[in-house]
Order: structure tokens, then C-alpha cells, then sequence
């Protein structure tokens, strides 16, 4: 307590116009990757609809080998960008440089590849191939929106994003409409991704590399000074769409679209989640840079708090709904709504590991230890869905992904102190023990009754009655951040 007391204090005088600055670089990053995005989310509950879980199992298996293709070519671009771009912008046109011409590449490579499935009638080839088009565009863009973050330009994403919410949500209605099929759908979604990516191209004028910056030479030094981001890219593959393919592995395409229906729903919050860490980010890794050891620290507290507070009754709510949620998907997918139940809670666990991995890990550059917990985490939750997956299906995934995640957040605890982070836990577990406390008191009020929204509203009120006894003085600071972010940047 008497901590939280001195923290509130100091920030009061340090650290006022940087949270006006993360405010309001996550207000554009919010419309961009939240209120904009769930147009896109919802665009995909009326696939996950018209698609069926079978037809859908075959789309999610297509977007997350393309998904996992993405990160394999993007070499560790786009991480080694983020932080770059906010440390040395200078750096961008020779990461810019790097970026297109790896997707020039192996955009030829993927339509040699797609023409040769239709050719010999390879349906489901063709798709995955799709799938590859598709996201290798996508991946170019966000490299290039992690870029204008990284600069403190955020603002200049969302011309692109609006586009391309606009650009989904059309070809959704038209695949509805005229019946597409699942390779008809994803060759549209590629299409679109290639315009998007033009657009996204606009802002980036006052960086566009020299002709010389696209030399062999020039792109494999760039690549190599981005290696200790690539080698973490592959062990973060697990963090996303690891999961669906390996269910994948062990269970039928029912399994896997329930699963993976109930993973987009759960992924709807954490969108905005990592939208506020890419904006905290170039902050944190200026105070690092610039050897303000404390500043960053009370600064991590501050927003650590804040997510915290805000996630776990996030989670409460989404687990305690799922069964009303699912049903809007539609009859077939009333059987993932304990899939659902389970993967909510990754909010909690998402919201502590961006922080702690993403964000403070990052701008300190221990992105090869990250990288060995990481690897470690995947392993694991490779082997736990693989066994449980086969067991319980898409549940049996959903409590490996928690498990999994739970052990990696642990471990980014211990490697952020050893790297200088002072960071008080005690608070995180006191939120997260009151938290399932009140879902213990919702399972025991479910016997007596099965009204979701009722139930939700006894979970909630536990779950505030116990911060308020509690941890009043956490909630108290995370209220002040919050309004202190509002403040500053409305007055920006």
C-alpha cells in the first residue's frame, strides 16, 4: 500500500505528459485496431455463420498457415521496425526496402503456386495458397503501420484501415449473397490486401528507400540486424494460430471451427490491448534508452494496473455470456460456447504478457531471452493441445492455450525484474484471485439458475465488492492513469 502511495506521488510530477502522449497514440490505435476492426470481427461472425464449422475449419486453417507463412517471411521485420523506428528513424527506408522485396518475391512464388493448384484441381491447395497471398500483403502492411507507430505517427494508419474494414465487410455481404466458395472468398480477401497495401504505402513517402537500399547486400545486413526479432517471431507463432493447426492434427474440422469461432470472439478485446502497447512502446523504449530506469518503471506500474482492472471483469463477462454469445453465431455453434468460457480469460493473461513481453522486454532488447521463455511456452502448448485437443477437442486446446500462456506470463515476470523492471506483482495477483472468486460464485449460482445475464451481473458485483475491500488504492491509481490519459491528451 504505502508503495502504491509513493508511486502515485512521483508519477504526479514525472510522468504526466507521456501518459498524454500514450493516450493519444492509443486513441488512434484503438480506431484502428478496435472500433474499426469490429467491423471487420463482425464481418467474420456472419462468415463463421454462412460458412458452417466445416467449411470455416477449412478458412481458419488457410489464414493461419498463411498466418505462420507471414512470419517466416517477415524475418523479424516488423518487431526490429517498431522498436527501431522510435530509437533511430533513419533505420526506416532500409526496413521498408527489406520488407517490399521480400514480398515481391514470394508474392511471385505464391501466384506460381496458386495457378498450378487450379490447374491440376487442387481446390484445397489453391485456398491454402490464397491463404498465403493474402496474409504476406497484410503482414507488409502492419509492418508498415508499426513503422508510422514507432515514429509517433499513428494517426496516418487509419485511412488504410478504414478502407480496409469497408473492403471486408463489401466482400462479406457479396460472398453471402452470390454463394462463394471457400477459395473464392479468400482470392477476393487477396485481392483486396494488395490494394490495402498501397494505400498503407501513402504516409510512407518521406521514407521511401534509395534505389540502392534494395541491393542483396543492403536487405541481408538489415535482415541480420533484425535476426534476434525473427528467431522470437517464430517462437511468438504458437501466441496466434499455432493452436488451430495443431488441433487441426488431432481432431475434425468441426472441432477446429468451433474452436476457432470461439478463439475470434475471445480475441476481440486483446485487439485494442495491442493496440495501447504499440503505443506505449516508442515511449518506453526512449525512457530505456535514455537510462530513466525509475520513470519507466512507474510509468509500467501505472499501466499494468490499468489493464489489469480493465481485463479481468472483461473476462468475467465474456466467460459468463458465452452460452448467449455463441447462440448468436447460429445453432451449430452453441456447442463452443465452453470453449469460450475457457479462452476468455486469456484477456487476463494477454493483457500482463503484451506489457511485460511486448512492450518492457522489447525496449530493453532482451528479445533473446524472451525468445527462449517463448520457445518454451510453444513447446509446451504444442505438446498439451495435442494430447488434451485430442481428448476434449477444441476445450482440451482452449485450457492448453491458458496453461501455455500462464507459464510464459510467469516467466516474463522474472526476466523483466532481472532487466532492471521494479514492478510490483502483488496487485496483478490480488485482481486475478478476486477475479476467480467470482467465477466460483457464479458457477455455485448456476445451479440454482440459468440466466447468463443475471448470472454475469452476480459475478461483477463480487468481483467489485472484492476490489473495493481489497484493493481500493490499486483501482484508485488505475482510475487516476486513466483520467490522466483522457486530460492530457484532450488538451493536446
Amino acid at each position: 500500500m504505502q508503495r502504491q502511495i509513493l508511486l502515485n506521488q512521483e508519477i504526479s510530477v514525472d510522468v504526466p505528459g507521456h501518459l498524454g502522449v500514450f493516450g493519444s497514440n492509443s486513441l488512434w490505435l484503438w480506431l484502428d485496431r478496435g472500433a474499426l476492426r469490429i467491423g471487420t470481427i463482425l464481418a467474420g461472425l456472419v462468415l463463421v455463420r454462412y460458412l458452417g464449422p466445416s467449411n470455416y475449419g477449412i478458412y481458419a486453417t488457410a489464414i493461419a498457415t498463411g498466418a505462420i507463412a507471414n512470419i517466416v517471411t517477415d524475418l523479424g521485420l516488423t518487431r526490429y521496425g517498431a522498436r527501431t523506428a522510435a530509437a533511430w528513424p533513419q533505420e526506416i527506408p532500409r526496413i521498408l526496402a527489406g520488407s517490399l522485396l521480400i514480398t515481391a518475391i514470394f508474392f511471385v512464388l505464391e501466384v506460381i503456386a496458386f495457378c498450378v493448384s487450379l490447374a491440376l484441381g487442387q481446390t484445397y491447395a489453391a485456398a491454402l495458397t490464397a491463404g498465403l497471398i493474402l496474409t504476406n500483403f497484410e503482414g507488409t502492411s502492419s509492418l508498415c503501420a508499426a513503422l508510422l507507430t514507432g515514429a509517433l505517427r499513428s494517426r496516418a494508419i487509419l485511412p488504410a484501415s478504414i478502407l480496409s474494414v469497408c473492403g471486408t465487410i463489401a466482400i462479406t455481404l457479396l460472398a453471402v449473397w452470390q454463394h462463394f466458395s471457400v477459395l473464392t472468398l479468400l482470392s477476393a480477401m487477396a485481392f483486396k490486401s494488395i490494394i490495402i497495401l498501397g494505400v498503407r504505402l501513402l504516409p510512407m513517402r518521406e521514407w521511401w528507400p534509395a534505389s540502392r537500399l534494395f541491393r542483396f547486400d543492403e536487405v541481408v545486413a538489415t535482415v541480420h540486424r533484425a535476426w534476434p526479432y525473427f528467431s522470437y517471431a517464430l517462437a511468438e507463432i504458437a501466441y496466434s494460430q499455432m493452436p488451430v493447426l495443431c488441433l487441426s492434427l488431432v481432431a475434425d474440422r468441426v472441432q477446429v471451427g468451433l474452436f476457432a469461432a470461439a478463439i475470434i470472439i475471445a480475441n476481440i478485446f486483446p485487439q485494442w490491448l495491442f493496440a495501447a502497447s504499440d503505443a506505449l512502446l516508442p515511449i518506453i523504449t526512449k525512457f530505456y534508452e535514455s537510462g530513466e530506469s525509475s520513470r519507466t518503471s512507474i510509468m509500467m506500474q501505472r499501466v499494468t494496473d490499468l489493464f489489469v482492472m480493465i481485463t479481468v471483469p472483461i473476462a468475467i463477462a465474456l466467460s459468463t455470456l458465452a452460452p448467449v454469445i455463441c447462440s448468436l453465431m447460429g445453432q451449430q455453434f452453441t456447442s463452443s460456447a465452453p470453449i469460450l468460457r475457457i479462452a476468455a480469460f486469456n484477456c487476463i493473461l494477454t493483457a500482463i504478457g503484451t506489457l511485460l513481453g511486448s512492450v518492457y522486454l522489447t525496449a530493453a532488447n532482451r528479445i533473446r531471452e524472451r525468445r527462449n521463455v517463448f520457445g518454451a511456452g510453444v513447446l509446451a502448448t504444442v505438446v498439451l493441445i495435442l494430447v488434451l485437443g485430442r481428448i476434449y477437442g477444441g476445450a482440451g486446446a482452449a485450457v492448453a492455450v491458458l496453461a501455455g500462456n500462464l507459464v510464459i506470463d510467469a516467466a516474463y515476470v522474472f526476466l523483466s525484474r532481472d532487466a532492471g523492471l521494479d514492478i510490483a506483482i502483488r496487485p496483478i495477483l490480488s485482481a486475478c484471485l478476486i477475479g476467480g472468486a467470482a467465477v466460483l460464485v457464479e458457477l455455485t449460482a448456476r445451479q440454482f439458475m440459468q440466466n447468463s445475464i443475471l448470472l454475469t451481473a452476480i459475478a461483477l458485483l463480487t468481483y467489485a465488492a472484492g476490489i473495493i475491500l481489497i484493493s481500493r488504492h490499486t483501482l484508485g491509481a488505475a482510475w487516476g492513469t486513466f483520467l490522466e490519459c483522457i486530460h492530457q491528451r484532450s488538451e493536446a
